[in-house]
């Protein structure tokens, strides 16, 4: 029984979901894309580290 219902809600979970077991907590994490974005992963993951280096200025080594 309890094999069945893990296998409905596996089949349910789109392909956009996922699980990720941290210590004793696993964490169910899901994707999105907005088709209508103005920049790209690649773009935006630049845009973060750029101003967190900029905010982080003068700080000290990381």
């Amino acid at each position: 029984m309890k094999t069945e219902h893990a296998r409905a809600v596996k089949q349910a979970i789109p392909s956009s979901l996922f699980k990720k077991k941290i210590g004793n907590t696993v964490y169910a994490v899901s994707v999105a894309f907005n088709e209508n974005a103005r920049e790209n992963i690649h773009d935006k993951i630049l845009r973060l580290v750029v101003n967190d280096i900029s905010k982080n200025k003068g700080m000290g080594e990381v």
